[in-house]
């Protein structure tokens, strides 16, 4: 067994052939896709738990904190096999773990037996995330490949949204755990053509890339990244409840999501050029502006266009801070291992915001969500912001 998860030994130059072709950089991005895409239809999901099963808020809190919770710790324990393990059978195998847990969802009802699945789908995603982030992170135009993985993403995001509501209506929940379990099929594929290992980042060939992030840094790009988690993981988890509480009708909140995910794909690829013009310390502004609006949007009664309003900006500026997030912190650490652990904290804020925010609903009043959300998304970017000014990058300087 350990010949088939031991990574063969390459040189660095090999690996970097491989990884920078653009067959390879597509499997890459897409089994990262796969690995996220059932927390991009978490609100789908929340929905239709919600209203088959009767879940309460705090229980989808729980079933949101379950995926999340999963996708991190998978992200947390990757750093310490990510450069010795055969990338093609974890991907093997966690394809697999995937397809299963979804399949198991679509037939149980019972809360205790859908909190494990979802955490053994986070599991088993959140290991595709990880593999498919360290892959991005050593290809050659890493800071553009970052955008294009958010792009994709957001992609799959808006057919799954323009399409999945119908089908739910017709099918009831299990339509959406079917379609996630055969979506991980094409991750089976994946294992057999992704590159085999990452580089080796201890090698001399790339020591001048070895920029020492110090201990206090991390933590604190850490911590701001946990902050922004939380907040924009907790309000996708309630996004589609909020519209529920103001009665907008079920298509049209699919519609709204749906567009609002080809906002994203505008956000993402959009980061560049904007760092490229202000810099990144400016365009984190830009997006701590645009969260506020986009939050303050949803407070109190949302009619439709308010509504689509909201969800738009949301998706297009979480969609923005994501590459300039993985490119910061790609800067501040060239060992590879904080941008992994950035999605290892991302999903921990993924945890901890819903589970949170679920005690916060106060019947079908989501205001203190929405204020709790506001605040920790601030405090989060504050830090981004701070960290770039202590930094003293001009303006697009390593840009996205």
């Amino acid at each position: 067994m350990a010949g088939i998860f031991a990574a063969p030994a390459l040189p660095n130059v090999q690996i970097s052939r491989e990884i920078d072709a653009a067959s390879a950089t597509f499997f890459t991005i897409w089994i990262g896709v796969v690995g996220v895409i059932a927390y991009m239809f978490l609100p789908l999901v929340v929905g239709g738990l919600a209203d088959e099963y009767g879940y309460s808020s705090e229980q989808l809190g729980f079933i949101g904190a379950a995926e999340a919770g999963g996708m991190g710790l998978a992200n947390a324990l990757a750093i310490f096999w990510m450069r010795r393990a055969n990338w093609r059978s974890i991907i093997l195998l966690s394809a697999f773990g995937m397809i299963l847990a979804n399949l198991g969802s679509a037939y149980v009802t019972d809360f205790n037996f859908m909190f494990v699945l979802r955490l053994l789908d986070g599991l088993a995603g959140g290991t595709l995330i990880a593999i498919s982030v360290a892959c991005q992170s050593d290809n050659k135009n890493a800071d553009k490949v970052f955008g294009y993985f958010i792009a994709l993403e957001m992609l799959a995001s808006a057919v799954g949204f323009l399409i999945l509501p119908s089908v739910v209506a017709g099918y009831g929940i299990k339509a959406i755990f079917l379609a996630l379990a055969m979506l991980s099929v094409t991750g089976l594929a994946c294992a057999f053509v992704h590159p085999r290992r990452g580089l080796n980042r201890n090698d001399q060939m790339n020591v001048e890339k070895r920029v020492g992030a110090s201990l206090l840094i991390s933590i604190i790009a850490l911590t701001g990244a946990l902050l922004f988690f939380m907040s924009q993981g907790g309000l996708w988890t309630f996004i589609e409840r909020i519209a529920a509480a103001s009665q907008l009708d079920p298509q049209w909140v699919g519609v709204a999501l749906s567009v609002s995910s080809l906002c994203g794909i505008a956000g993402a690829l959009g980061a560049g050029k904007a760092v490229a013009l202000l810099g990144r310390s400016k365009v984190f502004i830009f997006v701590l502006v645009g969260e506020m609006i986009c939050i303050a949007l949803l407070l109190g009664t949302v009619g439709p266009i308010q509504y689509f309003a909201a969800v738009s900006l949301f998706i297009f500026f979480w969609s923005m801070g994501l590459p300039l997030l993985l490119t910061q912190f790609n800067n501040i650490d060239g060992s590879g291992h904080l941008v992994v652990l950035l999605y290892a904290m991302g999903k921990l804020g993924y945890t901890l915001g819903p589970a949170v925010m679920g005690l916060l609903v106060v019947g079908a009043d989501f205001t203190s969500v929405l204020m709790f959300g506001a605040a920790v998304c601030a405090l989060g970017l504050a830090v981004s912001i701070g960290l770039e000014l202590y930094a003293g990058r001009t303006p697009g300087d390593n840009a996205v």
